[in-house]
């Protein structure tokens, strides 16, 4: 599946090792699908961000997390704090939410409230939500 991102806010990855790096140290596994988006539109910006996390809430994908180190909003500065929480972060919202991996699902960390909500089993599924 293709997802068009916003032209003006990513760019390719500038270190490709970075993403195979991190898996190896962190002792995880990002899906396919994800890695292949992140070498593209590394901290990407979907042209289509709108997700529905339930009934009740909509909410915006800001921006996929940065593999670069210097960036400010990188998968380095937002990992420590979601690690202990067993899950990985890979995307975050306007509000100041998280998009995690927990394993091959997708939950989204509403940070008002400190709780996870799943919203898809996989990345293809989460991508596939956005509109």
């Amino acid at each position: 599946m293709y997802i068009f991102f916003v032209a003006v806010c990513c760019n390719e990855l500038k270190d490709t090792s970075a993403l195979d790096n991190f898996e190896t140290e962190k002792k995880i596994s990002f899906p396919k699908a994800y890695k292949d988006v992140i070498k593209r539109h590394n901290a990407g910006i979907p042209a289509r961000n709108s997700i529905r996390i339930n009934d009740n809430q909509v909410t915006d994908v800001k921006l996929l997390l940065s593999f670069d180190e210097e960036d400010e909003e990188s998968i380095y500065a937002a990992y420590p704090f979601f690690s202990k929480r067993g899950v990985v972060p890979f995307a975050v919202d306007s509000a100041g939410n998280y998009f995690c991996f927990d394993k091959d699902k997708i939950v989204f960390w509403e940070h008002e409230v400190d709780e996870f909500i799943e919203l898809t089993k996989n990345f293809t599924l989460f991508l596939e939500k956005l509109y």
